[in-house]
């Protein structure tokens, strides 16, 4: 008995020793295995392309993936179709003859063995998900060839250490160096004309990114990714280890996932001049504890601030009409937060898991809720709704805490319609006075404060702060002028709206009026300013919210040269002061 078992597990142990062949036709090529269990090599001929699979049951090599070592592709063959090596989790070499044009999408995707491959020169895109999971691959060369590289190309290799872009390629899809976490510098080609979102996310020792300058869309400062005349900033590379940056006064926009996973700022300063804050901008920003957004500011991008775990407070600026999906999912030590009456919506999952937060006043302005959007906000204890009809929300918006045990503080006239709503009535509604509800005519001309529950016969004062370039004309209900006083205030007896009602303010624009000339007007740069008859002083320059941008003091001059160029297109105020006395005028930098 013992001698037939040894005879059969010797015949199993040489059987599965022997040499292997298997092999089939794929579209126009030929496919054979060859070698020993469990290591094939799989070789691809033929002349032409190769099929684009759909899925893994399309690849007719796929069930023996696992034990694929080593892949040739030989010459003839024109491309690697989609999803050819999808999961060939063995794979440690393969080798791409010259004949190969194109890397098709999820071509080798989690082929994570793979530690080293040569694009050939011939090659002119690299498909979506080529690579992604690559996870050994530490270094890649991509040729001038290629022009393209898709999303997430390179997503996901971890052992990316180098990668060099030589000049010629193009267009770098979102995404497509996201996580390599070994990656430490890079260095964009004047070639490149576009990069998706987050190219270059959550590269976690990514220390710099340096633009030829010779690039005409994309340029760099301190290794530091801006567009080209650096009014967008790009990425901010996650290897950095400064605790506060100071954005740069020129910027009007913070890119798709510009700050993502900057987990060493603690606080970072955004000047005025920024006007939109994109998706993604500052998610996963573990260790910022503060930040102050400008009024400048009238967009915030969905999951902006998402996974900001140590940030504390925020306050939303008045121009900002909504919040957005996740924009602050998942911020732990949140406490406070502070909504405008502009803001007329609140995203699905817009506060999700914010377990820190006790309160929160829901202006009249807002008109719907997300789903979801204070799930498990279980420290939330008193909510303040300063509407005087329940809005309609699904019954998940607060689901995971306790709403019997949160006091909803109501206008007191509308305590009886939110008793009826199936929603609003397992909270513990109290009614908490008289509303008074001052609105703006205009969110992009000015705000209001004062918007709060009063008691009867306290003084209410409101007030209306115009932006710059726009100025408060009078208070008025359903049409009719109440006051003109600002602030006005008024003795409390009903449930009132008043709208603040702004308009632009009416400057001088025409310069040769008085005796000035200031041309090029619209500029690129430069400005100059001649006077007839008389002699300039001082020069002030100031932006749409009144910062002043740029002060120049002359010694009694009849002509000045000014230099706009470092300021972000848009329009500016020119003050010009004289001997004689000063005016006030427009310029539109392009």
């Amino acid at each position: 008995m013992r001698k037939n078992l040894l005879l059969l597990i010797t015949v199993v142990f040489l059987s599965m020793t022997s040499a292997f062949a298997q092999g089939g036709t794929t579209g126009q090529l030929t496919w054979q295995l060859t070698g020993t269990v469990p290591n094939y090599t799989l070789t691809i001929s033929g002349v032409g392309e190769m099929p684009n699979y759909n899925g893994w049951n399309d690849v007719p090599w796929y069930e023996y993936r696992k034990s694929i070592i080593t892949i040739v592709i030989e010459n003839g063959v024109t491309n690697i179709g989609d999803r050819a090596f999808y999961y060939c989790q063995k794979l440690t070499l393969i080798t791409i003859a010259n004949s190969v044009t194109t890397i098709g999408n999820e071509a080798f995707y989690e082929c994570i063995a793979l530690n080293s491959i040569t694009i050939p020169n011939n090659v002119i895109s690299i498909g979506n998900d080529a690579f992604t999971c690559c996870r050994a691959l530490n270094s890649i060369i991509i040729p001038s060839n290629v022009t393209s590289i898709g999303v997430s190309a390179f997503n996901s290799c971890t052992d990316l250490a180098s990668i060099t872009i030589l000049n010629g390629v193009a267009n770098i899809g979102a995404r497509a160096f996201c996580t390599c976490s070994a990656l430490t510098s890079i260095t964009i080609p004047k070639s490149v004309m576009s990069l998706g979102d987050g190219t270059f996310t959550a590269c976690l020792s990514l220390s710099s990114i340096n633009v030829d300058n010779e690039n005409v869309n994309y340029s760099s400062e301190n290794g530091i990714l801006f567009n080209k005349n650096k009014t967008k900033l790009v990425c901010y590379p996650a290897g950095k280890t400064e605790n506060n940056f100071f954005i740069p006064n020129n910027v009007t926009s913070i890119g798709h996932s510009a700050f993502y996973y900057c987990t060493t700022l603690i606080s970072i300063t955004i000047p005025n001049s920024v006007k939109s804050i994109e998706d993604w901008a500052f998610g996963s920003c573990t260790n910022l504890t503060s930040i102050d957004i400008p009024n400048s500011v009238t967009s915030i991008g969905d999951w902006a601030f998402y996974n900001c775990k140590s940030l504390l407070s925020i306050v939303i600026p008045n121009r900002v009409s909504s919040i957005g999906k996740s924009t602050f999912s998942s911020c732990y030590l949140l406490t406070s937060i502070t909504i405008p009456n502009c803001v007329t919506s609140i995203g699905e999952d817009a506060f999700r898991e914010c377990k820190a937060l006790t309160s929160i006043t829901i202006p009249s302005s807002i008109t719907s809720i997300g789903d979801y959007a204070f799930l498990h906000c279980t420290a939330l204890t008193s909510i303040t709704n300063l509407n005087l009809a329940p809005i309609d929300i699904a019954s998940n918006v607060f689901a995971g805490m306790n709403q019997s045990a949160c006091t909803l503080t109501v206008p007191t006239n509308a305590v009886s319609a939110f008793q009826n709503d199936e929603v609003w009535n397992e909270f513990n509604i109290h009614g908490g006075g008289i509303l008074i509800n001052p609105i703006s005519s205009n969110c992009e001309y000015g705000y209001t404060t004062g918007n709060e529950l009063y008691e009867v016969s306290a003084t209410a004062i409101i007030t209306a702060t115009a932006y710059y370039d726009y100025k408060f004309v009078n208070w008025t209900k359903n049409g009719e002028i109440i006051s003109i006083e600002n602030p006005y205030s008024f003795t409390v007896t009903e449930d009132i709206e008043l709208v603040a009602n702004f308009e632009e303010e009416v400057g001088i624009e025409n310069f040769e009026l008085s005796n000035l000339k200031i041309y090029p007007n619209p500029t690129t740069g430069q400005l100059k300013i001649e006077s007839e008859g008389t002699k300039i002083e001082n020069v002030e320059i100031f932006d749409v919210f009144g910062k002043n941008v740029l002060s120049q003091r002359f010694f009694i001059s009849p002509e000045t040269m000014i230099n706009i160029s470092h300021l972000p297109s848009g329009v500016y105020f020119v003050r010009i002061q004289t001997e004689t006395g000063e005016i006030v005028g427009k310029v539109l930098k392009e």
